[in-house]
């Protein structure tokens, strides 16, 4: 080789480092893009697939790897890692400016990808291939993180649906893992950004005052035409109201009547958005009071419209007791017994926790009470 190529060769080698490190990183891509590119890539599933779709995800079927193979996620399953991965603040472009015809088309599609990532866990671990397996189950939690963000009340029931479909598929095979995976996947849990708040969520449903209070200034017959509207997208349904109810609703949506209404309907969004955000032994009654105090209120469009959030309010607690629950089984493993098991703590009134050995021989972690009552909050460890 000619010397002098040789010398430029070596030049060009002994650079690259300073040009690549010149070179601008690519910044990170809003997941939200992301996950409607994996949506367009999805299969078209009929009835009965979605149905067994769902089945799989949530531990009611079991999940044949062959047969997920076949219903074609792959084209999907890279954009939906990858934007499960990003680090991008992640954001879906909701207008809350619409108020009632405010439309969430990405929660149906990310569900269903949530599914596919539920799905692609179980055929991995049902083929051994633990590792990826757990990566898939990460993957869940963090598309349920994404999920959450916009801050309304919907997106925090369906970040939470999805948090639970990992946390249950967890709990379905850690007993099987070795200590130093299940650690491992413990500490990554630890380092996921914590969920959407339902405080959070509940502020989302000042938009639709905003929105009637925006209605104030526009002239008839244009004020009308909105309120109507608002009507006929079933947010009060005033079909089901007396003829007098009916009139004296309509009436109520004269400016003044309505400037009263609203500062009333915003004073109890405010309560109850901070009452969301206290331990549950002080936030349950208040929220219980609150409903009361909105079903007698002279306002019809109260009465119809404001959202009772006890029992949402509920599912947040029932969600952190499970996630404890599953922290005591990755803990333990196939050795956790009674008396560990009650050294961890339900959310709701710190009451330790309970292992109950089922009749078929599974293992279950329960809460001493039920709340709401009459419905047992447990997580089945095994299969």
């Amino acid at each position: 080789m000619n010397i002098r190529v040789l010398v430029a060769a070596l030049t060009t080698l002994s650079l690259l480092p300073v040009l690549w490190a010149e070179e601008p990183q690519t910044p990170p891509i809003n997941p939200a893009l992301l996950y409607w590119q994996a949506a367009a890539q999805l299969p078209k599933l009929n009835d009965n697939q979605a149905q067994e779709l769902r089945d799989m995800a949530s531990g009611k079927l079991p999940v044949d790897p062959a047969k997920v193979e076949k219903l074609g996620f792959a084209p999907a399953e890279g954009l939906l890692r990858k934007a499960a991965a990003s680090s991008a603040p992640c954001d879906w472009g909701i207008s809350k400016a619409e108020g009632p015809c405010l439309a969430l088309p990405h929660l149906a599609k990310v569900m269903e990808l949530a599914r596919v990532a539920a799905v692609e866990a179980e055929a991995k671990l049902a083929r051994g291939e633990t590792e990826e397996g757990i990566e898939w189950l990460l993957t869940v939690h963090r598309i349920a993180r994404h999920s959450g963000a916009g801050d309304m009340l919907l997106t925090f029931l369906v970040q939470s649906s999805i948090d639970t479909i990992a946390l249950k598929s967890a709990a379905r095979h850690c007993l099987a893992w070795d200590e130093a995976t299940r650690h491992g996947y413990s500490e990554k849990l630890k380092s996921l950004p914590p969920l959407h708040s339902l405080q959070n969520g509940y502020s989302g449903e000042l938009s639709i005052a905003t929105w009637l209070e925006r209605q104030l200034d526009r002239p008839e017959p244009e004020r009308s035409e909105k309120l109507k509207l608002f009507y006929s997208l079933g947010c009060v349904p005033t079909e089901s109201l007396s003829q007098a109810d009916a009139e004296k609703f309509h009436g109520q949506f004269k400016p003044e009547p309505m400037k009263k209404l609203l500062a009333e309907y915003r004073g109890l969004i405010d309560r109850t958005q901070r009452a969301a955000g206290k331990p549950w032994k002080e936030g349950r009654p208040e929220l219980d009071a609150l409903g009361e105090t909105a079903k007698h209120s002279e306002y019809i469009l109260i009465r119809q419209s404001y959202l009772p959030l006890a029992k949402v309010y509920d599912k947040e607690f029932m969600l952190v007791t499970m996630r404890t629950m599953l922290d005591a089984a990755l803990q333990y493993g196939a050795q956790i017994d009674e008396t560990k098991a009650a050294t961890y703590q339900d959310a709701f009134e710190g009451k330790p926790l309970r292992l109950v050995k089922s009749t078929d021989g599974t293992l279950r972690l329960a809460a001493v009470e039920q709340h709401p009552a009459g419905k047992p909050i447990e997580l089945k460890l095994g299969k």
